[in-house]
């Protein structure tokens, strides 16, 4: 197997483990972008060879900003009638929490059945389409 990246290029042996399955180890010293290129001889011939990608560090941008948009949970309560609780504090939370305890559950009871008219066909087309998605994501190593 030959490892490729920014100023690091190494080779190196895998162990077969399983039937199909091989194992080895390596130290990359680096965060960065790789490519990989694996060969599996037998008799001193070329029977499979593969070549991907692989990315090593830490991108998980969605979890370097954990506060909540005010202005985006201000606009779609406002659109839904809805309160946000965001800058509130505890004792406001609870007295709306028993304001909205005493309404009279009937209000909602018409609200509790509705139909979802989508077409049968569009949902399965999209439903397929995801699915879709996600397998090319996964065969070819992308987030």
């Amino acid at each position: 197997m030959r490892i490729r990246g920014a100023a690091f290029n190494t080779e190196l042996m895998l162990n077969k483990k399983e039937n199909k399955y091989y194992e080895g180890e390596i130290n990359v010293p680096a965060d960065g972008n790789y490519e990989y290129t694996a060969e599996l001889i037998s008799n001193n011939s070329l029977v499979e060879s593969i070549q991907n990608r692989f990315a090593i560090g830490e991108n998980n941008f969605e979890f370097r900003n954990t506060r909540s948009d005010n202005t985006i949970l201000n606009s779609l309560s406002n659109e839904t009638r809805g309160k946000n609780f965001s800058n509130n504090n505890t004792a406001e939370i609870n007295d709306s929490l028993k304001k909205f305890s005493e309404i009279s559950r009937t209000e909602f009871r018409s609200k509790k059945n509705f139909e979802l008219n989508i077409n049968p066909y569009y949902l399965g087309a999209l439903i397929f389409l995801l699915c879709l998605e996600w397998f090319f994501r996964k065969r070819n190593s992308l987030p």
